[in-house]
């Protein structure tokens, strides 16, 4: 039953954020925050940190193992099963019911 009611409650948050979004802002004009300047620039393509962080990439690719490339393959198409780990045991008993739902959410 805990299951159902975490369902439930994805479900309804799910929702009220979809309409909320879909409001008109009061608290805030479009235009009163500009976005780009909150952000550092990215780093040249050519600069040492740049070069870091592909150096990262690359490493952690080399590392991964076969069950993570597995995983990430698993999620290319994200369902409602990706959040099986967090939404409690008896999810993958409900899965036929919820899954109607999650799908209609796309």
């Amino acid at each position: 039953m805990k299951t159902r009611s975490q369902i439930f409650s994805f479900v309804v948050l799910f929702l009220l954020s979809t309409v909320a979004s879909a409001e008109k802002l009061h608290y805030l004009s479009e235009t009163a925050v500009d976005s780009v300047k909150l952000l550092p620039a990215p780093p040249s393509p050519t600069s040492a940190e740049a070069k870091a962080e592909l150096d990262l990439l690359v490493l952690i690719q080399e590392q991964r193992t076969p069950e993570q490339v597995a995983r990430c393959r698993s999620e290319e198409k994200l369902g409602i099963a990706a959040f099986q780990d967090i939404m409690g045991r008896g999810y993958r008993r409900e899965l036929a019911e919820t899954e109607p739902i999650g799908e209609a959410c796309h």
